[in-house]
């Protein structure tokens, strides 16, 4: 998993080295060393058939889908903490091995409950508006 936080994104827009560009149809920016480094990341990945998910929020993530992560690295990815994770793992939500005395879980069943949860979110959030429409205490055409 490849990551870097907006802060060094934004860090290193300052120290932008004139070498690097991303240029198409004549359009043509600058890219810092970090910028240039997640693109060159995605795009080898890429070329060996990896399928991949980039994730842009306070963290951009490039996660390769053909590889296992720790409790920790599935924990940051799903933006939750690590010991609720474990009660995710140990009631049987999600798959994973045991190398030793580690958990490791697959990226693609982290990717899988990952929308799925969001998937069950959306429905209880349609759900209680839609109640919230039908006991009158919620009115679209004031919004």
């Amino acid at each position: 998993m490849y990551s870097t936080n907006d802060q060094q994104l934004q860090g290193d827009k300052k120290q932008v080295d004139s070498d690097c560009f991303l240029q198409h149809e004549g359009e043509k920016i600058a890219l810092s060393e970090t910028e240039f480094q997640t693109i060159q990341e995605l795009l080898n990945l890429q070329r060996k058939g990896k399928s991949v998910t980039l994730t842009i929020g306070a963290a951009l993530q490039i996660v390769s889908h053909d590889k296992y992560m720790t409790t920790q690295e599935a924990a940051d990815f799903l933006n939750m903490s690590r010991p609720y994770l474990i009660k995710i793992l140990e009631n049987e939500e999600i798959p994973y091995i045991k190398v030793g005395n580690r958990r490791k879980i697959l990226t693609e069943d982290i990717i899988k409950y990952q929308q799925q949860r969001d998937k069950n979110r959306r429905q209880i959030i349609k759900n209680f508006s839609q109640g919230l429409k039908e006991d009158g205490l919620y009115d679209l055409d004031e919004v």
